[in-house]
């Protein structure tokens, strides 16, 4: 596949983000059941991040942002880490007052970043962004697992903690330049990316909005 061919086909998957988003909003593998077995866990796991478009939009923004930032994929592994937090203090009882607001605010953010292209940046402060968004994010993953058992909980990270690791890594791949190639994403295509994912982030923002209006 030509490199042009695939940076457009890269560019149309990001730019139907906002319709999945519409279509499978507040939608899981399970069907919205508490997942009961390892099995259950996993493939929950693997799927929320994928049927969620804020999700989504995110994760594939966080490995374009790594990429143009020249982080590598030590972000997203933050990223990770900090959304296993998260999603633990969930589990623990404690609260983040309109965490689905601030996390489409973190879409909406993280988008805007990207489409505005590479910028100086002071690692420890990225850090630190990445690390609050994947606590919003972890926070809001838990509402799948909020009591069940230890086995499907813990399967439910390994799920979370793979896709979201190989979303990102496809992305950072797709849009890094790395010395004597051609990224696959050229960087005009990687700025209309981050308006898609923007734009989904403005959508949600709009829906969870309202929900609490």
């Amino acid at each position: 596949m030509k490199a042009k061919t695939a940076s457009w086909l890269a560019m149309g998957a990001l730019l139907l983000l906002p319709l999945q988003t519409v279509a499978v909003h507040a939608h899981h593998p399970t069907g919205g059941l508490m997942p009961s077995s390892f099995l259950q866990g996993f493939l929950s796991g693997i799927g929320h991040p994928v049927l969620g478009a804020d999700h989504f939009a995110f994760i594939v923004g966080i490995g374009l942002l790594a990429a143009i930032g020249g982080f590598g994929l030590a972000l997203p592994a933050l990223f990770v880490v900090a959304m296993v937090a998260g999603l633990g203090m969930h589990l623990a009882g404690m609260n983040i007052p309109y965490a689905e607001i601030l996390l489409a605010i973190s879409v909406l953010a993280i988008g805007l970043a990207i489409a505005r292209g590479p910028q100086r940046s002071t690692p420890w402060i990225v850090a630190g962004l990445f690390a609050l968004a994947g606590v919003l994010h972890g926070f809001a993953f838990a509402e799948t697992v909020v009591g069940a058992e230890k086995t499907p909980i813990v399967a439910y990270i390994i799920g979370l903690a793979i896709v979201q690791m190989s979303i990102a890594a496809m992305a950072w791949q797709a849009s890094r330049v790395a010395p004597g190639s051609k990224p696959i994403m050229p960087p005009a295509a990687v700025r209309v990316a981050g308006m898609a994912i923007a734009a989904v982030g403005v959508l949600f923002l709009g829906l969870n909005a309202g929900a609490i209006i």
